[in-house]
This record gives structure tokens, sequence and C-alpha cells, in this order.
């Protein structure tokens, strides 16, 4: 959906930059192994979520700045705030969840102004659903993962009635 391909590659290497974080967390929590609770304590490891949460929905913002000004859909140019981009791209972009997206918008700004501390399922749920959407957008390509099954495939799964 966006054309400037130096912008495209920009974006795609800063949500890779999310998973990646996110990644390392994760795997900074396995390291620690039986001493999570004492070296490693769940706090800490949502607090790190909740960032990652934070720089996530700064790239959405971005996405949305520039399908903006490549003329995907309308919004003032002076109204650079996220929930402003969101709002005024709803009814013209073909969002799969934007109420998931904007309750996630939300907790983020909970988080960066109200000192909240999102559990990481929580994190890991709004963060999916941006990806989701930059998939359907085809900003970023669908690696096919869910990361809040840390880390299971987002294939369709059918059940087994035998």
């Amino acid at each position: 959906m966006i054309r400037d391909q130096n912008v495209l590659e920009e974006i795609r290497k800063e949500w890779q930059g999310v998973r990646n974080k996110q990644t390392s967390i994760f795997v900074g929590l396995a390291a620690s192994g039986g001493l999570i609770r004492l070296s490693f304590p769940h706090k800490v490891a949502d607090i790190s979520y909740s960032l990652v949460l934070i720089y996530a929905y700064s790239i959405l913002q971005n996405v949305l700045l520039q399908l903006r000004d490549e003329g995907h859909f309308t919004s003032p140019k002076r109204g650079n705030r996220l929930g402003t981009l969101m709002h005024n791209s709803e009814m013209q972009l073909p969002w799969l969840n934007f109420g998931e997206v904007d309750r996630g918008h939300c907790k983020r700004n909970d988080v960066a102004h109200r000192d909240l501390v999102l559990q990481r399922g929580e994190a890991w749920k709004y963060i999916d659903a941006i990806e989701k959407e930059l998939v359907n957008w085809q900003i970023i390509p669908d690696q096919k993962i869910d990361y809040s099954i840390p880390w299971g495939s987002r294939e369709q799964k059918t059940l087994s009635l035998s």
C-alpha cells in the first residue's frame, strides 16, 4: 500500500525491531530459568513488553502518516497525533479490527502517560493486532507467527473429531 519503497523498507526494519525486542525479552526470561522470580521478576518483564508496545504504536503512527501523505486517506496535516490519524482513516483504510487496535491505543496512552504496566499477554495481543493490520495493508510480509503463544503458528488450526 505504501508506494515509497525507501519508507516501506524502513518501516519493515522498524517492525522487525519490535519483534526482535519482544524475542530478546522472552529469551532473557527463559534464560533466567528457575531464578526468574528472584532475578528477573514478572513485573520487569511486563514493563519491558509495555515499552515495546509504545514502540509498536509509534510505527503504526509513522505508517498512517505515510499513508495519509500518499493520499490513501484524508486527515489534516496538523493532525499528526496517532488517535486523530486512526479515527480519520477508519472508514478509508481496510482495517481488519479497528476496535482492537484502538483499545490498544488507549492502553498505550495509559502506559505512556499514566504509568500503567500491562501484563505481557495483553501487550502481545495489541502488538499482534497492529501486525495483522500491517500485513493486511501489505506493509510487512505475513510471517504466520502468533507471538502471543510464544511462538505459535497463525495458521488456521482444525480440530479432529475422531
